[in-house]
């Protein structure tokens, strides 16, 4: 998106109008000014998500036809549909955006954000996930969900258990998206600590290795994070929300990744009751999680006539779990972990 574009939404907007526009207020404007404010707003917005993404996804973006792909921005509406920001302030973004400063970059991504995250579904809603992956059983994890007319939500990692590029999994993701039952989520690049980062730079680039990955893979660059074993700080949390992130958590947890036996992980499920916001955490890298565990849970939602919804529902679909969605890529050379941070690794 080139600033001239930016800026000539802007300077329509503003001469035409000086004063406050809220989505209340719209409604009261003559018709081809509430037109320009709605288009300021749309193009703001839309402006404000690109500059976040991975330098790979916006050069790749740019080389498309705009009918392939879309960007989802509706979460940011309300805030631009008012002048309040000075003309001067905006120019100074787009210029910065123009000039192709890194997605971090302070002046680029001057995104507020929508707090620290989640821990819990939104209403009386259960939501399944699972972490580590993709992993030896992912499709057929998504298949029993989708045998149980189930929703499961996956916060993958790129070089973790295993490298997302290798065979089978490319084609494992591919194929348990299509079923129409998964959500995808980030969980950074090699599962390395955040807390333990040096830099804001570290902390990105492990988002963006694996956003490039399931934007190759899927087609998706998504918004949804899970910090490695949930640990986070205000600085992170910042920084998250000056990036368009949504930090889920998690408030019920089969103790699969702690050694908990498959017995007491069922029973865990088994405590599942309409009444609950249920938020659990699993990890698609146990087998017996994925053998035992989920067979005796789906079993125990059917029985108590319990429907889990994906991820974005939970959320009550603000915002929107992915960035942008495309056609999906072919596979290339650059579909590799080498020269990328090893497991546990953030250099």
């Amino acid at each position: 998106m080139r600033a001239a574009s930016i800026l000539g939404g802007l300077a329509l907007a503003f001469a035409v109008t000086s004063a406050p526009a809220t989505a209340d207020s719209m409604i009261k404007r003559p018709g081809t000014e509430r037109h320009a404010l709605v288009k300021r707003a749309h193009q703001l917005a839309r402006d404000e998500v690109l500059s976040t993404l991975p330098s790979f996804v916006r050069e790749d973006l740019a080389k498309r036809d705009p009918n392939d792909y879309e960007v989802h921005y509706e979460h940011l509406l309300d805030r631009y549909m008012s002048d309040e920001a000075p003309l001067n302030e905006l120019e100074r973004r787009a210029e910065k955006f123009d000039a192709g400063g890194p997605a971090h970059d302070g002046a680029a991504t001057w995104v507020n954000g929508h707090g620290p995250g989640i821990g819990q579904c939104g209403g009386k809603k259960v939501a399944i996930t699972f972490d580590d992956g993709p992993y030896e059983n992912h499709l057929k994890l998504a298949q029993k969900f989708k045998d149980a007319n189930q929703f499961l939500t996956f916060f993958v990692n790129g070089n973790n258990f295993g490298c997302i590029y290798d065979k089978p999994y490319p084609q494992q993701m591919r194929k348990a998206w299509d079923l129409g039952v998964a959500t995808y989520g980030s969980h950074t690049w090699s599962h390395a600590n955040l807390t333990s980062a040096t830099s804001d730079d570290q902390i990105l680039k492990q988002l963006h290795l694996v956003e490039e990955a399931l934007y190759r893979i899927l087609g998706v660059v998504p918004r949804y994070l899970r910090p490695p074993y949930g640990e986070t700080n205000r600085r992170i949390l910042k920084l998250m929300k000056d990036n368009d992130y949504k930090v889920v958590q998690w408030n019920t947890n089969n103790g699969d990744g702690d050694g908990l036996p498959p017995a007491e992980s069922i029973k865990i499920w088994q405590s599942i009751e309409k009444a609950n916001k249920v938020l659990m955490l699993n990890h698609e890298t146990h087998a017996d999680t994925v053998n035992k565990v989920v067979p005796a849970g789906l079993e125990h939602l059917k029985q108590a006539g319990i429907q889990t919804v994906p991820l974005e529902k939970c959320l009550k679909h603000h915002p929107a779990p992915y960035k942008v969605t495309a056609k999906r890529s072919k596979r290339t050379d650059e579909w590799t972990c080498v020269g990328k941070p090893a497991p546990g690794k953030f250099e």
